[in-house]
């Protein structure tokens, strides 16, 4: 009875988990995906900034800051990009306006 009520319990776990065959997303694949979904729906402040993330990841420091700034143009309230403008700013080594924008997203 036991080994039913286990087998019962954890094949959907083993079914949605896919065996422990799904491979996590290179930072590039997300970034090509990302950019096919941008394309497809460019007023979209979450898609903006999960292309930016995946930029961030990558570190292409100022492809991040040039998407970034999608998400805050589209909602001046994205607390999530303008820390991120801020982070990717700090790796480029612009501490001023690093600063600035992890100043702008800590009062968010």
């Amino acid at each position: 009875m036991k080994n039913k009520l286990f087998i019962i319990l954890f094949i959907p776990f083993f079914i949605s988990a896919g065996c422990g065959e799904h491979k996590p997303e290179t930072p590039k694949q997300k970034i090509i995906k990302f950019k096919k979904l941008v394309k497809e729906k460019p007023d979209d402040a979450e898609l903006h900034y999960q292309l930016g993330e995946a930029y961030l990841t990558a570190e292409f420091y100022e492809q991040a800051v040039a998407q970034f700034k999608d998400p805050v143009r589209l909602n001046k309230d994205h607390a999530p990009a303008t820390r991120d403008m801020g982070v990717a700013y700090y790796y480029l080594k612009n501490l001023d306006e690093s600063e600035k924008w992890l100043k702008r997203a800590y009062a968010l």
